[in-house]
């Protein structure tokens, strides 16, 4: 799951500089960036000062203009399209919430693992967590 985040959190971000007007109406948030979270707030800063994106700008104004170079030629060499983006976007989010749930999940394991809740409340909990799931 890990690297299919990272493919589709670079779909998104190849799309974004392909297309930057896509960030405007995008439903996306911090929160969604896991991997490329510094790249994903760059480009939203340089999209609102200059109302759009171009690598060379980008570049200028990156302490390490050449290591920025590379990453955005990382980025782009994802073969994705900005006429997909809202799949992708779609994706993304939904593969956040997986993420999410399973962070839960680890977290309650972990908790009855060092003993620091009992067994019943762990139960609890997932049925709650899984609850909630089948709820929505």
């Amino acid at each position: 799951m890990k690297k299919s985040y990272e493919i589709i959190e670079k779909a998104v971000l190849d799309a974004m500089i392909c297309k930057p007007e896509l960030i405007k109406n995008t439903k996306l948030e911090d929160k969604h960036f896991k991997n490329h979270r510094r790249l994903w707030l760059f480009i939203k800063e340089c999209y609102k000062r200059f109302g759009m994106i171009d690598v060379p700008t980008m570049a200028r104004i990156c302490p390490n203009e050449s290591e920025m170079i590379d990453y955005i030629a990382d980025i782009m060499d994802t073969g994705s399209s900005y006429v997909r983006f809202s799949t992708y976007e779609d994706f993304l989010i939904e593969l956040y919430e997986d993420f999410e749930e399973i962070e839960q999940i680890y977290s309650l394991a972990k908790k009855l693992y060092i003993r620091d809740i009992k067994l019943e409340e762990f139960k609890k909990e997932i049925k709650e967590l899984i609850g909630n799931e089948e709820q929505s």
